[in-house]
């Protein structure tokens, strides 16, 4: 099975001990993908305060776990069909643009399930798998403070 890893599970697995836990164990025996937008994604939202008094990590902290991410992973480009897709998502389903271009690029390269944190309404579902890795009622570290 190939697992697409979207950034706020990344980011949250990055920064909490248990979520990587619970990631590890989820993407055990199965191909972990992510997209070259979400390696960069998961760069900006590990460095920026984003409502907390510090960012979660400086930038050097941050450029070696992305790295390590992108030696670990199976990442895939963003191809202007993946953007153009993600334009008719937005429009249909009123997604957020950034979310609906991760969600065509995950399914172009073929991937059976959508791991995220993030909601998505119902016209996004029926199209793609999305899953929390998480357990119900999980609460995230990454965005407790905002």
């Amino acid at each position: 099975m190939r697992l697409f890893l979207d950034t706020s599970v990344l980011v949250e697995s990055l920064i909490s001990a248990a979520a990587a836990g619970h990631l590890t164990a989820r993407c055990a025996g199965h191909a972990r993908v992510v997209s070259s937008q979400v390696l960069g994604e998961t760069y900006s939202a590990l460095t920026k305060k984003r409502g907390r008094p510090a960012p979660l990590m400086d930038f050097k902290g941050a450029a070696v776990l992305v790295r390590a991410v992108a030696q670990s992973h199976e990442v895939v480009p963003v191809f202007a069909e993946d953007v153009l897709e993600g334009l008719r998502m937005r429009l249909e389903h009123q997604a957020q643009y950034w979310d609906a271009v991760v969600a065509a690029t995950s399914r172009r390269a073929r991937c059976d399930r959508f791991e995220t944190l993030d909601s998505f309404g119902e016209g996004m579902r029926r199209e793609l798998a999305f899953e929390s890795p998480f357990p119900e009622g999980y609460v995230p570290v990454a965005t407790a403070d905002s």
